[in-house]
């Protein structure tokens, strides 16, 4: 056993501080690039170097020979995802991008006990792989155990809930709350289940809403599974935003791939209240304008002034709706646009009223 006392470890800890924080800093990067090219989407990326402290606390419990070497959490990350089907995606990118340590390495959901306190969350104990520990910006941290935490919003709920009650393991609640503290954990647990299972069902209804829509069925009522499959299957986003770029809108380039975003909400907002409530009539619509869009989108670009609208493909396809319906002057106000397009697309749909 080493015969420094934790204050001398927690004193080197210190002077290496910098290069830790460093390491968890190029890490957290490293993983928020490496989900963004694999497409999961997750809430939030979490990266810190033990506090001084903390580290210096730990040694003082586990007595390790050298530290620097047996604590596998002085780099910790975690990975908050939305669903519990996603942890085993992001296990599998831990996995193929590090190399594991099994003995270490805890996936609490497969392995904990049906009747064990808490909903605990996956860690994972890894350092560099083989191929990127020798390259020149990550060689320093060759050989550096740290921790990946990979959690549900809900688990994460869990965690910070029973750490404001400081009890940690099931020995430390009173018998008579026991129960109650069981049944809430299992109820987080049940809720991360449906909203996987529901995401599952609403894949299934969008999917079976496109193939209608690829064959000409639009008998479907209007909700964000079914606009979004017809707005896939028709061109009218990109037809309608070349277009208004060639009047004169600015270009529309866009920071992600899906460039509808919230504004589909907006979109199925103004279809309720102008009671527009099947696909038909969407389509309709938009083909009607085939007519009079381009009259209207260069009308609009004239009403805004020095301030021309960026033609964001959805909201191209709003602004037809909006005229094509006759939208009364609420319903377009409901729109979150700068205050010179909303008034340009009331003007216009009053003169085409008159």
């Amino acid at each position: 056993m080493s015969t420094r006392t934790p204050e001398d470890w927690g004193a080197e800890y210190s002077a290496r501080l910098v290069k830790y924080r460093r390491f968890s800093d190029k890490l957290k990067a490293l993983l928020d690039e490496m989900l963004e090219l694999k497409g999961m989407d997750v809430i939030q990326v979490e990266a810190r170097a033990k506090d001084p402290g903390h580290f210096v606390a730990k040694q003082r419990r586990k007595q390790y020979d050298d530290p620097f070497a047996q604590m596998t959490d002085i780099v910790g990350l975690r990975i908050i995802v939305y669903y519990v089907d996603d942890l085993d995606r992001v296990g599998e990118l831990i996995a193929g991008e590090f190399a594991q340590d099994p003995a270490n390495t805890h996936i609490n959901r497969l392995t904990q006990a049906p009747d064990r306190f808490g909903y605990e969350s996956d860690h994972y104990v890894v350092e560099l792989s083989d191929l990127r520990a020798p390259l020149i910006d990550w060689a320093e941290y060759a050989g550096i155990k740290f921790e990946i935490q990979v959690r549900t919003s809900l688990q994460h709920a869990w965690g910070a809930i029973s750490r404001k009650l400081a009890y940690q393991a099931e020995e430390e609640v009173p018998r008579e709350l026991r129960r109650q503290l069981f049944r809430l954990s299992a109820l987080l647990e049940l809720a991360d289940k449906e909203f996987a299972d529901f995401r599952s069902s609403a894949e299934r209804v969008f999917v079976a809403r496109r193939d209608e829509v690829e064959v000409g069925e639009l008998d479907a009522p209007v909700d964000a599974s079914s606009l979004e499959a017809y707005l896939d299957v028709h061109p009218h986003e990109r037809t309608w935003s070349e277009r208004a770029a060639g009047l004169g809108y600015m270009s529309y380039e866009p920071l992600y791939d899906d460039s509808r975003g919230g504004n589909l909400s907006a979109v199925l907002h103004t279809l309720e209240r102008e009671g527009v409530s099947r696909l038909q009539e969407v389509h309709g619509i938009l083909t009607d304008a085939e007519r009079w869009g381009e009259d209207v989108l260069r009308d609009v670009l004239e009403k805004t002034g020095d301030i021309p609208p960026t033609a964001v493909p959805i909201d191209m396809v709003h602004i037809l709706i909006l005229v094509g319906t006759g939208a009364a002057d609420e319903t377009v106000d409901d729109v979150a646009w700068y205050q010179e397009l909303v008034t340009a697309v009331k003007e216009v749909i009053a003169e085409r009223r008159s």
